[in-house]
């Protein structure tokens, strides 16, 4: 009876072991307005948590540097987005590499910058579909 019990603990125990690791790293959802938010992606599990959610928001972002011989993620990056009357609705730091925007549909400006440096680009969000963007800075 005693090696059923230690089998099925250590079944139990290699099941949980097997779990993966990011389904304990889910990110943490912001609020700002209508606007909900996840950002954060740095290590390999953390980007895994943040791929995991990708798909329940319609804006999603990527900040890299590029450099030779590889891309570098970037984080700490100051994000805006301004609605078509150019009234913000939602300004904050990215914790990572990632920014996914669940925002209501229209037409945006996003602006974020790495040092000083500005990108900004416009995009239409739409009610079904997915809009990715990517923001490079070169050093």
């Amino acid at each position: 009876m005693q090696r059923k019990a230690l089998a099925a603990s250590l079944l139990l125990l290699l099941g949980v072991a097997a779990a993966p690791a990011w389904a304990e790293e889910t990110p943490q959802v912001h609020t700002s307005g209508d606007v909900s938010y996840v950002t954060g992606g740095v290590g390999e599990e953390h980007a895994q948590a943040m791929e995991a959610v990708r798909k329940d928001y319609p804006l999603s972002m990527l900040f890299v540097r590029k450099d030779k011989p590889r891309n570098a993620y970037l984080a700490d990056i100051a994000v805006t987005i301004k609605n078509a009357r150019g009234k913000v609705v939602l300004q904050t730091t990215s914790e990572g590499p990632f920014l996914y925007v669940k925002i209501p549909a229209g037409r945006y400006t996003v602006s974020a910058t790495h040092e000083g440096n500005t990108r900004t680009a416009a995009v239409y969000v739409t009610s079904k579909g997915h809009k990715h963007m990517v923001f490079e800075w070169t050093e």
